[in-house]
């Protein structure tokens, strides 16, 4: 018997096809900036929570403050509300409607004493902290240095410039269009060349190597429509993509104006 082995190097490079690679590429960047648009979102969004919640614990305990002064107050008045009944300087309704108050008074500090257990523990969640032992937070804030003066369209323009959400829609808009791109590229041909090298070897002679060298163009011409399915998908979540813009535009006027 007689061995033959062959070995074949082949080399293609794609010339041209119709956009759709850069397109991919397109897509891709567009996709990866969406996505850090997104975290930067959620950084924000994040942050705005934790400050809301910090505020809504120094609110609370502030009327906790106002609640034992209240209360203490009450408590000084049952008294001598009773001094004087005893004296028979006062009636008994006097009495109890001191009693009545400090009732009401006790039962609002409950109430305060539960929601701010309940605000410090959701302050401890967003800060990732022991919820059994959150953060103390000061019952004081530094004053806030007064907003420059700008008229309401200045203000909403700013606020649109530089909103994570929007950063992000923006880059999913271009992440859809390089879509609609790239499907669009699968109706044109694709131009490539090639070259082909063979290596024979008969019984332990290497003899007859042979190569070929051209040119390919493949053109899809029909695909039961598959093309015009991907563009028309593509086109949608270019406009759902349109619609969230219009949406988030508008919600943050809205914000800016309240």
């Amino acid at each position: 018997p007689r061995t033959h082995l062959q070995t074949r190097l082949t080399v293609r490079q794609l010339l041209y096809d119709g956009g759709s690679v850069r397109a991919a590429m397109r897509q891709a960047r567009a996709g990866e900036q969406a996505a850090a648009a997104e975290t930067r979102q959620a950084e924000e969004e994040l942050t705005a929570q934790v400050v809301e919640s910090y505020l809504q614990v120094i609110q609370l305990q502030k009327q906790m403050e106002v609640a034992d002064k209240t209360a203490a107050t009450l408590q000084a008045s049952a008294k001598r509300a009773a001094d004087l009944l005893d004296q028979g300087l006062a009636v008994q309704s006097d009495v109890l409607q001191v009693q009545v108050r400090l009732a009401e008074v006790e039962r609002e500090r409950i109430a305060l004493v539960n929601a701010t257990l309940l605000a410090r523990a959701n302050l401890a969640r967003l800060m990732a902290a022991d919820e059994d032992d959150p953060p103390v937070v000061s019952a004081s804030l530094s004053p806030f240095r007064p907003l420059p003066t700008t008229d309401l369209a200045d203000c909403q323009r700013r606020a649109l410039s530089g909103h994570p959400r929007l950063d992000r829609l923006a880059r999913a808009a271009a992440a859809a269009d390089a879509e609609i791109r790239k499907s669009k590229g699968d109706y044109l041909p694709k131009i490539g060349i090639f070259a082909d090298y063979d290596f024979n070897t008969d019984a332990g002679d290497h003899h007859a190597d042979g190569y070929v060298a051209g040119a390919s163009l493949q053109w899809e011409l029909l695909d039961g429509f598959g093309r015009e399915a991907r563009v028309a998908k593509a086109r949608i979540r270019r406009a759902q993509v349109d619609e969230r813009t219009r949406e988030a535009e508008g919600a943050v006027r809205l914000a800016v104006r309240k």
